[in-house]
């Protein structure tokens, strides 16, 4: 099966904001409660969101790295991205996070002097400036990713049965309570939620990175979790006729930015489900 795909890549070094529907809002929740709302297709750079800032805001170095201040006394803003969008950030230290739809990101005002630390609930890719004595931590419930400089993606939706984190480059520790792992590149640590089970394997990183290049890139995929993502995109609910259809198998790259009834037309053209939708309910079934 082949998707048609429109290659999309973004380079820029500013915050970033791709919406599909421009009613929908990015919040930025500042540690000294003041609100920032991000429009679809809007650009921001560091030194523009300062701008916005009120004058008396505890928050007047957003964009630099701080030294000298104690862990206990960092001060965090808080990131909010729905359904239908996804959001480019590049923090104080350099790094840039990728956060994808309907995520939260915690990061602090200023990092302080002796690590870097946010707190993920979702899904981000992080691209990690290397800083040998100050590490780079990303905590994500009861488990934390510790890096130095590298390359990864780590999935921890909520309604997810796995928590996932797969590495690009470099190399990244994850702790829990009760194990420690050490990934290499091209390896991806898998934790089902239910059991605890733990899995380490090699994959293809395109599989689960893609979506950072406006792309859902998928081999071998259950229709269950390729429905999962467009909900997110699409802000959609998907509904089977057929409870067979969620373990059909699928393979293809296919736009997330086209709209959505292009990709069920893409599905239906290749496939023998059909889909209906009704407002924001795609009813999937199987053609008789």
């Amino acid at each position: 099966m082949t998707w048609k795909y429109i290659p999309f890549r973004n380079t820029s070094s500013h915050l970033q904001v791709q919406c599909l529907d421009s009613t929908r809002k990015i919040k930025l929740l500042l540690a000294n409660g003041e609100q920032l709302l991000f429009e679809s297709n809007q650009k921001i750079s560091t030194e523009e969101l300062n701008r916005r800032i009120s004058p008396d805001s505890t928050i007047k170095q957003l964009g630099k790295q701080f030294e000298g201040k104690e862990q206990d006394s960092l001060q965090y803003n808080k990131l909010y991205v729905p359904k239908g969008a996804d959001f480019y950030l590049k923090l104080s230290d350099g790094s840039v996070v990728n956060i994808n739809s309907e995520s939260t990101l915690h990061f602090p005002v200023e990092f302080s002097s002796e690590n870097r630390e946010v707190y993920l609930e979702g899904e981000a890719f992080f691209d990690v400036v290397r800083e040998d004595k100050f590490p780079f931590k990303v905590h994500t419930g009861d488990k934390t990713i510790t890096v130095l400089g590298t390359k990864f993606n780590v999935s921890a939706y909520r309604d997810d049965q796995e928590w996932m984190a797969t590495l690009v480059q470099g190399k990244i520790s994850v702790t829990a309570r009760d194990f420690q792992q050490v990934l290499l590149p091209s390896q991806q640590l898998c934790i089902n939620k239910e059991t605890g089970e733990t899995t380490v394997k090699e994959v293809e990183t395109e599989l689960y990175t893609s979506w950072v290049d406006g792309k859902f890139y998928f081999k071998g995929y259950r229709f269950e979790d390729i429905a999962k993502k467009m909900e997110r995109w699409y802000d959609v609910v998907v509904v089977y006729q057929n409870e067979e259809i969620k373990d059909m198998k699928f393979r293809g790259v296919i736009d997330k930015h086209v709209p959505l009834k292009q990709t069920l037309m893409y599905l239906e053209k290749t496939t023998d489900i059909k889909f209906e939708i009704n407002d924001k309910v795609i009813i999937v079934s199987k053609i008789n």
